[in-house]
């Protein structure tokens, strides 16, 4: 006879789609952060703090209209030249310690169990195995 297990097969799965979700989380994130650092955008969020900026007031003036469409045939132009290329969303590199941490205090949270960072990721790799033989068996 051997030990009970620590975890239940649902809560290993569980665990390991946490895993994969928050490390998901942080690839989109850093797509997000990679977008939003390209130069021409910053240029188009100038041109509109500069819009929003005005006040409510001097908002029915025709020097603000003037402004506006001003404005908004820049951004129009930046944006239609800007031709950028597609964000690739990458698995973020060296953070895999992070990821079994925040799954392993969720696990504590959601289960009330705590397990080490091996058991994590032997959770999430029963998770993988599982989702990919799933894709195999999608026609």
């Amino acid at each position: 006879m051997g030990r009970k297990p620590v975890l239940t097969f649902q809560q290993m799965v569980a665990v390991g789609g946490e895993c994969e979700r928050i490390w998901q989380h942080r690839a989109e994130q850093a797509a997000i952060k990679e977008y939003e650092a390209r130069a021409y955008l910053q240029d188009v969020r100038k041109l509109q703090d500069q819009l929003i900026a005005a006040p409510v007031a001097s908002r029915r003036e025709r020097v603000w209209k003037d402004t506006l469409k001003f404005n908004s045939a820049d951004i129009s132009e930046m944006l239609r030249e800007a031709n950028p290329d597609p964000i690739r969303v990458k698995r973020p590199y060296g953070a895999r310690g992070e990821v079994l941490d925040e799954a392993i205090k969720w696990c504590a949270s959601t289960y009330g169990i705590t397990i080490t960072r091996r058991r994590a990721q032997d959770c999430w790799d029963k998770f993988s195995a599982i989702e990919k033989r799933l894709a195999a068996d999608l026609p």
